[in-house]
C-alpha cells in the first residue's frame, strides 16, 4: 500500500466510502497510488524520520598535578 495525498476534488467512491476531500490523505494499492499520481490527483506521501543531532559536550581539562621536589 502506498500512502498518498488528494491534490483535487474526486466525485464519486472508492470502495463504497467518499474520496477523501483535498488534502486528506488515502492509503491505497501501487498501481493505483501511481495512477492517481500521473493523472494528477494525488502526490505520494513521503515519511521523513527523525533524526536526533549529535550533541558535542565540553570537558574541562583535568587540572595539573606537581610533583613536589622536582
Amino acid at each position: 500500500m502506498t500512502k498518498v495525498i488528494i491534490l483535487q476534488s474526486i466525485s464519486g467512491s472508492r470502495d463504497g466510502a467518499d474520496w477523501p476531500a483535498p488534502g486528506g490523505s488515502l492509503d491505497v494499492p501501487k498501481d493505483e497510488a501511481e495512477q492517481l499520481i500521473r493523472l494528477g490527483f494525488a502526490r505520494e506521501v513521503v515519511e521523513v524520520k527523525a533524526v536526533k543531532p549529535h550533541v558535542e559536550r565540553a570537558v574541562a581539562p583535568k587540572a595539573e598535578t606537581r610533583k613536589s621536589g622536582v
